[in-house]
């Protein structure tokens, strides 16, 4: 078995310096704690946290892990986490882990070192679930939120299938079945909005033509949308699956001088305040209603007494509304 002392063989460092370089000492140098990692790896190393675990004072702090800064989402998300937790006497401490497994496992290490209470996490991938499972060695509570990668942590979902179910019911409901969605790639959320807008789409004995949806590249990959539009496939409604395409989207149909809704109708998946000032049907989120259910759903796992060991999985779910403002039109017959 590899031990720290023999990662300090290796490193040429003491097993106090070993020990320190993991826990991000901050009077560590940085060469000397990459040199110590880089010889853990080597040797295929990990130092056993459950099996240092002491019943810890409560730090007050709370880990948030989300996956890309750059989606609003989030960022209203963490508003409204940020600001439930901070009413009950805690701060947050977030980070992000850019969908990379080793960005995400720094991150764990940092929550670990810092002895937080609790986790609110997007998970990347099971390539850390060392960490995640040494997390219950220092009462660290875990909650996974929109991935369920790991079927042992209590999770919180928002239901993404229904939120295209409802969306494609509607424009069905409206005489359209040439129905366009607009989807990243593939993921476990694509696969979930594809999932509700082909059970409504069968249910309805509508036919999903070939080419109904449409994977783009990039957030404003226009070109690709007005070659679409302009094809024999042009759809009379579309559904993209975030506020980014929705913008690629518009963009494209401007090119063409599709007017909205008279030549296409339009439902975006996310809402937010310019698509409110354009007019833009919508799948909207209860933002705060998530972050306050979000944080709610961790402080009782906090300050539960159930014993780790035999504690059952716990999965909340929350369903997203649509916005019906004025980017549908209703057909006389379905197209």
């Amino acid at each position: 078995m590899i031990t720290s002392h023999d990662v300090a063989k290796l490193a040429k460092v003491s097993q106090t310096t070993v020990s320190r370089a993991f826990r991000d000492d901050c009077y560590i140098h940085p060469e000397t704690r990459k040199k110590v990692r880089e010889a853990a790896e080597k040797l295929g190393y990990f130092p056993n946290y459950s099996a240092k675990s002491l019943k810890k004072k409560q730090s007050k702090i709370i880990g948030l892990l989300l996956s890309n800064y750059n989606n609003k989402f989030y960022t209203k998300i963490t508003q409204s986490v940020e600001s439930h937790m901070t009413d009950n006497g805690y701060r947050l401490m977030l980070t992000f882990s850019d969908e990379k497994p080793d960005k995400e496992r720094k991150y764990l290490e940092s929550f670990i070192s810092s002895r937080v209470d609790g986790l609110i996490f997007i998970p990347v991938s099971r390539k850390n679930e060392d960490l995640v499972k040494a997390m219950a060695g220092f009462d660290i509570k875990v909650l996974q939120f929109t991935r369920n990668l790991y079927d042992y942590l209590d999770t919180f979902f928002i239901d993404d299938e229904f939120g295209t179910y409802m969306a494609t019911k509607y424009l069905l409901n409206m005489g359209h079945s040439r129905i366009l969605i607009i989807e990243s790639e593939v993921n476990r959320e694509s696969s979930l909005k594809i999932a509700g807008y082909r059970r409504a789409m069968e249910e309805a004995g509508a036919e999903c033509v070939p080419g109904c949806v449409l994977y783009l590249d990039t957030d404003a990959d226009t070109a690709s949308l007005i070659a679409y539009a302009a094809s024999d496939l042009r759809p009379t409604a579309v559904i993209s699956s975030s506020s980014m395409f929705t913008l690629s989207a518009l963009k494209a149909c401007q090119c063409l001088n599709l007017k909205i809704p008279d030549d296409i109708s339009f439902i975006s998946y996310d809402d937010n305040e310019w698509l409110d000032f354009m007019h833009i049907d919508a799948v909207a989120h209860p933002m705060d209603e998530i972050g306050e259910n979000i944080s709610d759903f961790l402080l009782e796992m906090i300050n539960s007494k159930d014993d780790p060991e035999t504690h059952a999985p716990v999965v909340r779910m929350i369903k997203p509304h649509l916005v019906v403002r004025n980017s549908v039109k209703r057909l006389t017959a379905p197209s």
